[in-house]
């Protein structure tokens, strides 16, 4: 439309000018072409102008949505989790928005519109969101486990490694020299000799039994029978 009033306004100053001197049609036909190449050039960089700016204009819309739609995985695990622990009425009060939105670093604002958009989507479509359901609601339900070192717990080694050095214990045998120094340091006549140790074994159960120590004869050491006959 600019274009067309601009050529008619040129035509009319050429009419006019034709009273004074003589202007050839061809010459009224360069002008014209003139005008709307210079027009079309001008179209064509408004164009991409507009083109620009809108682009612009849309990458800062969308960034700023973005911003304001991402939160952190820390604000997002907060809210999830109260949304999915008061399932049956996910309508927080002013006191708990509050309190979550101090929890997820948010604005009260930022909480009221993404419980409005999460109630929203969880009506649309539950089966998708039934396994997130179940995850929230085993982690609210789920125990928590004690500290060891607080309750003072400690750890039972692996039963196997358990029977195994313990059978490794009960199969050692003194060799004979050890043997012999200690009855000769034994006092004779008086105590019967000691085991080394008392071996245990595992119950099948985990609990541990002590094996009966063997009972001395009350006939007394034969060594110091012995002795007493050669006195």
């Amino acid at each position: 439309q600019a274009c067309s009033e601009f050529t008619t306004h040129v035509l009319n100053l050429l009419r006019e000018q034709s009273r004074t001197r003589p202007i050839a049609p061809k010459e009224i036909e360069r002008m014209v072409g003139v005008i709307h190449g210079k027009f079309s050039s001008i179209q064509v960089q408004l164009k991409q102008s507009t083109c620009e700016a809108v682009m612009i204009l849309r990458s800062r819309f969308l960034d700023a949505r973005r911003k304001r739609r991402n939160f952190s995985k820390q604000a997002t695990e907060v809210l999830n989790e109260y949304f999915y622990s008061h399932l049956s009425n996910p309508y927080p009060s002013e006191e708990a928005k509050e309190e979550l939105a101090k929890k997820g670093g948010i604005t009260v604002s930022q909480v009221s519109n993404w419980f409005g958009n999460k109630r929203i989507r969880y009506k649309k479509n539950m089966g998708k969101f039934q396994e997130e359901a179940n995850i929230y609601a085993a982690r609210c339900h789920s125990p928590s486990t004690p500290n060891s070192a607080s309750s003072g717990s400690f750890k039972m080694p692996n039963s196997g490694d358990s029977f195994l050095s313990l059978q490794s214990l009960t199969s050692y045998q003194s060799p004979p020299n050890v043997q012999s120094q200690l009855e000769f340091l034994q006092p004779r006549g008086r105590l019967d000799p000691l085991p080394l140790f008392s071996p245990q074994h595992l119950e099948p159960n985990g609990s541990w039994q002590d094996t009966p120590s063997p009972v001395p004869s009350p006939a007394g050491d034969p060594g110091s029978s012995n002795s007493d006959a050669s006195n």
